[in-house]
């Protein structure tokens, strides 16, 4: 097994998810699955682009942020071979996530973003805060398929 902590990888694949069930709830596990990793050498520029196509599977939510940014989050069902899917969440902002709001479910979209992870905090049943991770696809361009 190589370790490649410090390296710079270009990796090719797909984004994956699979829902983890436990006793009393199920959460949504989103990872890379690579088909391909080359070692870079330093003088290429890092970047972090993706790029889907799956129908809309859940009731966009449309909202501000403490700030005043429009956001929107949608969950993205990407079709895979042998009748399986993919469900990435995914954020948008601006004016994306205000055209994003009037679509509904089953529009299919083709957008470009990143991967990224981000935490922030739920108050949970007991009233208490809890932190968190969520990894989704933040959007840059979309349209409509």
């Amino acid at each position: 097994q190589k370790d490649y902590v410090n390296l710079r990888v270009r990796i090719q694949g797909q984004i994956r998810s699979y829902n983890q069930h436990t006793q009393d709830k199920s959460k949504l596990k989103v990872f890379a699955y690579v088909h391909h990793l080359e070692i870079l050498q330093e003088e290429h520029v890092d970047q972090n682009d993706v790029q889907l196509e799956g129908y809309i599977c859940r009731t966009p939510t449309y909202r501000y942020t403490p700030f005043g940014k429009r956001i929107s989050d949608i969950m993205l069902a990407v079709n895979r071979r042998f009748s399986k899917s993919d469900y990435i969440p995914c954020i948008l902002w601006g004016s994306n996530a205000s055209f994003v709001s009037d679509c509904e479910v089953g529009t299919k979209l083709s957008l470009t973003g990143r991967f990224q992870s981000r935490e922030y905090t739920k108050i949970n049943s007991q009233g208490e805060p809890e932190n968190k991770t969520c990894v989704e696809i933040s959007v840059s361009k979309l349209q409509i398929c």
